[in-house]
């Protein structure tokens, strides 16, 4: 068996398409169909790189010294999902999204017409929005899904209960506002949406356990990026909360209606998504970095 063969082997196995597979490798596709018809050799460190995807030694990668594991049942149906993948979305995804799509538009129009504009707009948005990622993303629907059903679900408490996950971490860390609130229903909002979010960060970092990027100057860039943009929304938060807020405090003081206080108020909702998206993002990204770096270099002293 060539080393093509044993690539090809070794994605078909893992239920990777041609694409996926040049996804995880940062090359094209016809890069991959070029190793796996033996009309190309990969570098040292693309077979690093498949090494630790696949879970095996580069000698078995490269001299076929261990067989790969063989396909079950299951490999076979993941396969088959893979190349429906590679061909684009598919039928079944086009057809959901077209009906969440209809829905929304329905829901919209007797919404509307029934109860007002914004009542239409809020109750038909998360048909919608998956409707879009049905036609849309290819990857990780049911992350997405679950991302902006909690980020919806997260505004639409916020707005309807003034209740934010901010609500729980007040009420642990100042002693004078767990005395004065007690537990109230926002409190018990606050502890459910963080349960939420938290549950969805353990999905998020789930899914991408097997993400190891190489340690090379686009990705560590990309996490630097992040990492810049992470400490730009705290500096604008410090801001916010030093400078801002009280401001707004003062205006308030004596005057008709609160809305600089109101606006404050919502400027740090705001940031503290951002903040959570960053985040997550970034754990992502610093973990995948790690992951690489320690198989690199198990890959290399094994030489």
């Amino acid at each position: 068996m060539t080393l093509g063969e044993r690539i090809r082997q070794f994605r078909t196995a893992h239920g990777l398409s041609q694409g996926d597979f040049a996804e995880r490798m940062d090359v094209s596709r016809q890069s991959v169909s070029k190793w796996e018809n033996d009309l190309a050799v990969p570098e040292l460190d693309k077979l690093i790189r498949m090494s630790t995807l696949f879970g095996v030694t580069l000698d078995t990668l490269a001299c076929g010294e261990e067989e790969p594991h063989k396909a079950t049942a299951e490999t076979d149906a993941v396969k088959a999902a893979a190349s429906v993948q590679a061909s684009g979305i598919s039928g079944t995804r086009k057809i959901i999204g077209t009906i969440l799509l209809c829905t929304a538009a329905l829901l919209f129009v007797l919404l509307s017409f029934l109860g007002g504009i914004l009542s239409g707009l809020v109750l038909s948005l998360p048909f919608a929005v998956i409707g879009i990622y049905c036609l849309v993303i290819r990857r990780y629907l049911g992350l997405w899904i679950g991302w902006t059903i909690v980020l919806m679900t997260d505004v639409f408490i916020q707005f309807a209960t003034s209740a934010s996950r901010g609500v729980l971490w007040n009420f642990i860390k100042v002693p004078a506002y767990r005395e004065m609130v007690g537990l109230t229903p926002q409190l018990i909002l606050s502890f459910l949406l963080n349960l939420l979010v938290l549950g969805m960060v353990f999905c998020t970092l789930f899914v991408f356990r097997k993400y190891t990027p190489l340690p090379r100057r686009k990705n560590i860039l990309r996490t630097v990026f992040v990492l810049g943009g992470r400490i730009l929304i705290w500096g604008i938060s410090m801001f916010n909360s030093r400078v801002l807020l009280p401001r707004a405090v003062q205006i308030s003081e004596g005057a008709a209606s609160n809305v600089w206080l109101q606006t404050v108020f919502q400027i740090t909702y705001w940031l503290d998504l951002a903040a959570l998206a960053m985040d997550v993002i970034l754990l992502v990204l610093v973990l995948g970095l790690l992951r690489s770096f320690f198989a690199l270099r198990r890959a290399v002293s094994g030489q």
